[in-house]
């Protein structure tokens, strides 16, 4: 018998994203933004309700993944108890940041010409 498909535990690229999300008993949680747009959702535990804002509904166990592309907004609902649903996206390239682990300075000219900090912080590059 196979284990149900899970985004726990697992090791994600650096281009990737996970965010966990916990529903209490009968709440709901709002689904849209760019969080949701491409991202990969998997029922972690417990049973939840995908309601779409066009009327549409999906019963979900744990185990099961799903995405919500193209849906302008949805809901998810818990069905008896606590869920909790896990997703994973990647990060636009834009909003990555690549960290330098030498304490410089970074200037107009850089990678050229670096000019070491009075401290020892770290950096990201194109920060302030």
């Amino acid at each position: 018998m196979t284990s149900p498909f899970s985004l726990l535990g697992r090791a994600l690229p650096a281009s990737t994203a996970r965010t966990v999300y916990v529903i209490a008993e009968g709440d709901w949680l709002r689904c849209d933004g760019d969080d949701w747009r491409e991202a990969l959702a998997v029922v972690e535990h417990g049973n939840v309700e995908i309601q779409t804002a066009h009327g549409g509904s999906l019963h979900l166990e744990k185990g099961a993944s799903f995405c919500l592309a193209g849906l302008d907004s949805a809901v998810i609902r818990t069905r008896d108890a606590r869920a909790v649903v896990a997703t994973v996206r990647r990060i636009p390239s834009h909003r990555r940041w690549p960290v330098t682990l030498s304490p410089v300075d970074f200037t107009d000219d850089f990678p050229k010409r670096p000019r070491p900090m009075s401290s020892g912080t770290l950096r990201r590059e194109g920060s302030p």
